[in-house]
């Protein structure tokens, strides 16, 4: 998988903390605990065939 890119300042260090992707960078929350959930569940999907 692909480094996260901050969408703000372009830098990949990103960290998640407390289910929230951050920008170590600048600040910036790129992703949320509910953001994430969908990512996961979506790989989940693929993952299993359905």
């Amino acid at each position: 998988m692909p480094a996260e890119v901050c969408d703000v300042c372009g830098s990949t260090n990103i960290k998640e903390i407390k289910c929230k992707l951050v920008c170590q960078n600048c600040g910036t929350i790129l992703r949320t605990c509910a953001d994430l959930a969908v990512v996961t569940l979506s790989i989940e999907v693929h993952r299993n065939g359905s």
